[in-house]
């Protein structure tokens, strides 16, 4: 079975854009390596989280949704923190 990599970097976008924290998931390559995977993604980040446990979050949540759906083996996700979301929420004063 062959499995294209824009369907990995499709299965990666989609577990990175569900983690509490995350408002885009932003640039992902995937490079395969034999029979793993190495994924890297820069996705941006909702301003006031705790960036170091939401990065773990998007790590782990990659990992077992490639894993889980593919049978591919991650060796690597690695979460480039590049930027940041500053979203405001309305206010009866600014409508």
């Amino acid at each position: 079975m062959t499995i294209a990599n824009s369907a990995l970097c499709a299965i990666a976008g989609h577990a990175a854009a569900s983690v509490r924290g995350v408002s885009n998931s932003g640039k992902i390559v995937v490079k395969e390596q034999e029979s793993s995977v190495v994924v890297d993604i820069a996705p941006t980040f909702a301003f006031g989280g705790r960036l170091h446990e939401v990065a773990a979050e998007v790590q782990h949540g990659i990992k077992q949704a490639l894993e889980d759906m593919t049978g591919l083996q991650v060796k690597e996700v690695n979460v480039h923190v590049k930027r940041l979301s500053f979203i405001q929420e309305k206010t009866e004063a600014t409508g």
